[in-house]
């Protein structure tokens, strides 16, 4: 509560008192949290039973925190990503073998390292990256957190890793997709490449990341 003290503004005040109290029941104590929907209710004119709906409701909290979804480049720690991975459809793609020490050399040597983030800092979706910035760009990781799906996040994604590439005039992007990413990455215009070709050997065990 002291965090919140601190970081009052005197807007703040034009909310009365029982619209307070529903907001710290219900986002136990995170200061961010509050003043995010203290700020909302002000500009929003809000009554009780309006910003007790919008809290009461996960899928309209969702997508009403999900408004302030920022992307930037970033470099995430090994554990953080592997905490994302837990969230995601991603847990699965990568085989078991030295799987944390893999993880720590992936986010420190990717040439593009994207994170979308709420405005309380939980991360929402997350591309890596690998291109010689001049032709081509390999997608190598582009994951959603399950609870921030459909929200346009990762085709923001993609539009921005392409952009930082170099730009749709000068790269072309490739990447390998399950089956469940198919229809998303056709929408972006993207086609079966029959031009490919692996040399693989690998150790690979199947398991998630839990």
């Amino acid at each position: 509560m002291d965090q919140l003290a601190d970081a009052l503004d005197p807007g703040i005040f034009m909310i009365p008192w029982g619209h307070h109290r529903i907001i710290l029941d219900n986002i136990n104590a995170d200061a961010k949290k509050a003043l995010f929907y203290i700020r909302e209710t002000i500009e929003n004119n809000w009554s009780r039973a309006v910003l007790q709906n919008w809290l009461g409701t996960n899928r309209r909290r969702r997508r009403l925190e999900n408004k302030s979804i920022t992307i930037r480049e970033e470099r995430i720690s090994a554990a953080e990503y592997i905490d994302f991975l837990k969230k995601t459809d991603l847990g699965s793609q990568y085989p078991k073998e030295r799987f944390e020490e893999r993880i720590a050399r992936l986010v420190k040597n990717v040439s593009i390292s994207l994170v979308a983030r709420n405005e309380q800092g939980r991360i929402a979706g997350v591309l890596f990256g690998l291109t010689d910035f001049c032709y081509w760009l390999y997608v190598t990781d582009l994951g959603v957190d399950r609870d921030y799906e459909r929200q346009g996040i990762a085709r923001k994604l993609m539009k921005t890793a392409h952009e930082l590439a170099g730009g749709e005039k000068d790269i072309a992007v490739y990447l390998i997709a399950n089956e469940n990413a198919v229809p998303f990455y056709e929408k972006l215009g993207m086609k079966h490449a029959d031009d490919v070709m692996q040399y693989n050997h690998i150790e690979w065990t199947d398991w998630t990341v839990e």
